[in-house]
């Protein structure tokens, strides 16, 4: 590239880069405050103030916001189901451990050592018929409840 051409570009450059607005700040003659965008009068002291920086565009900041928030949503959902996966298990344990103790009571004992609670509201001795389907019924407890899933 050719120096002047070069020289060409960087002019090009420099007046497109965007310059901060500068605002002068100044009292004149007659004591009021003034806030100009020209220089004051020669011999005026002046200040020169630059404007805040525009605020983040709302539409931008909408979208970040929602975004937060489904994420944290997302969060407290990701963090109740796991709270709801440990308590499942919780019960399937109670519920393995109680369905082994009964199959473990049932099988500790013969059928006739047991008592049943009969239509009228008194006992009586259970048959094997009754036992081996209570017994049936804690080895399917017992599978049901403490396999792994």
């Amino acid at each position: 590239m050719t120096a002047p051409r070069l020289t060409l570009l960087l002019i090009a450059l420099l007046l497109t880069a965007p310059a901060p607005a500068e605002v002068f700040r100044w009292v004149d003659e007659d004591g009021r405050l003034q806030f100009t965008q020209t220089p004051p009068p020669v011999g005026t002291t002046f200040q020169l103030v630059y404007p805040p920086a525009p605020p983040a565009e709302p539409k931008e900041r909408r979208g970040m916001d929602a975004f937060l928030a489904e994420r944290e949503a997302k969060r407290e959902r990701e963090k109740q189901e796991a709270a709801r996966k440990r308590e499942r298990a919780e019960q399937r344990r109670a519920a393995c451990d109680a369905a082994r103790k009964r199959l473990a009571w049932l099988q500790s004992r013969p059928p006739f050592r047991l008592a049943v609670t009969n239509p009228q509201g008194g006992y009586t001795r259970m048959t094997v018929e009754q036992y081996a389907r209570e017994t049936e019924k804690a080895h399917q407890a017992a599978d049901e409840n403490c396999r792994e899933r």
